[in-house]
């Protein structure tokens, strides 16, 4: 697997020429790296090397050659030697019982009653072929494939994110052509509606006023008789039109009536929905549909899987005697609790 940028951050590529040692730097004296000792998370020189694998107190301590290492930690992202509890301690306790390592603070605290707390030093020996590391290597390789995946997936979204923007614009452009060109239709078909309705109002109150018109004038002349008899006529004659005109005065009321309730005054109205722009509108949103990623992560690290300390040492307590089994080989030896050991003959 290829290492990311993140790596580089945490990682410096092992070369003697590029590091120093750190004890011989501290005394103001610059000296080309030989090793690296795991357990000081130092670089140290091929003097100090040689004292570190001397003294009491480092001489169990973990050493490798730089050259022999592909790269060398500059910083720890998990800091497991300190007691998260008590940063101030160190973490050389490992308690089997709640499995969990601990300080010498948390054993007072709270492993008092624990009957199975060890030094990590005389209980570490076969981790590195454990099942606990395998499975934390498995779960922690699953994590970064899973992280792979997820960052390859925002990459992609992203990418068609961006692609999709031009997309809709030319979409929306289309729908701003079709909208003005719906618009132009629809001025036109309501010019020549207004037109026609226009010329109809027109036609309708031009036969109005000439039909009132002549009637006016009719009885424009009939008031210039009445008037005229009025002035000179005789009273024969005056009564008889009188007479006469009662009757004609009569219909034509009744006419002029039945006429003005049919009569109607014409006025043109242009009509638009308050709320055309808002239906529009609601017809045309963008938004962000979201779904499911496609991704999942399976996780590969067993909650239960715990650290079988190895037995250094055991003390017999009985003794078996085999001559009374004749001739045999033991095929195998497994302890079973704290005080038992089965063995396969």
């Amino acid at each position: 697997m290829s290492k990311t940028e993140t790596d580089t951050d945490i990682f410096h590529m092992a070369s003697a020429d590029q590091h120093v040692c750190e004890p011989c730097s501290r005394g103001e004296t610059v000296s080309s790296g030989y090793s690296w000792c795991s357990d000081c998370e130092e670089i140290l020189c091929d003097v100090c090397d040689k004292s570190h694998r001397v003294n009491k107190l480092t001489l169990s301590h973990n050493l490798t050659e730089i050259r022999e290492l592909p790269f060398i930690p500059k910083e720890t992202v998990i800091n497991f030697r300190l007691c998260g509890n008590h940063p101030e301690k160190i973490v050389d306790f490992y308690c089997a019982f709640h499995d969990v390592v601990c300080c010498q603070t948390c054993i007072a605290e709270s492993h008092r009653a624990c009957q199975q707390v060890k030094v990590i030093d005389d209980v570490s020996g076969g981790i590195k072929s454990s099942a606990l590391v395998e499975d934390a290597s498995k779960a922690v390789s699953s994590l970064l494939k899973t992280f792979q995946s997820v960052i390859e997936n925002r990459n992609s979204n992203k990418e068609s994110v961006f692609l999709q923007e031009p997309i809709i614009k030319t979409s929306i452009a289309k729908l701003k052509q079709d909208l003005l060109q719906h618009v132009e239709s629809l001025e036109k078909s309501l010019l020549s509606e207004l037109s026609k309705l226009k010329s109809e109002a027109a036609s309708q109150l031009d036969t109005d006023l000439a039909k009132t018109k002549s009637k006016s004038k009719r009885w424009q002349k009939i008031k210039q008789e009445l008037d005229f008899n009025i002035e000179h006529g005789s009273n024969n004659q005056l009564f008889r039109l009188v007479q006469n005109l009662k009757n004609k005065i009569s219909d034509e009321e009744t006419k002029l009536e039945e006429n003005l309730t049919r009569t109607m005054n014409f006025d043109l109205k242009y009509f638009v929905k308050e709320d055309l722009c808002n239906i529009i509108s609601s017809h045309c949103k963008i938004n962000i549909a979201n779904q499911h990623c496609g991704i999942s992560h399976r996780s590969h690290l067993h909650t239960k899987a715990q650290f079988v300390p190895a037995v250094l040492s055991f003390t017999p307590t009985n003794s078996i005697d085999l001559s009374l089994h004749g001739t045999c080989a033991i095929s195998g030896i497994e302890i079973i609790d704290d005080r038992l050991f089965a063995m396969s003959l």
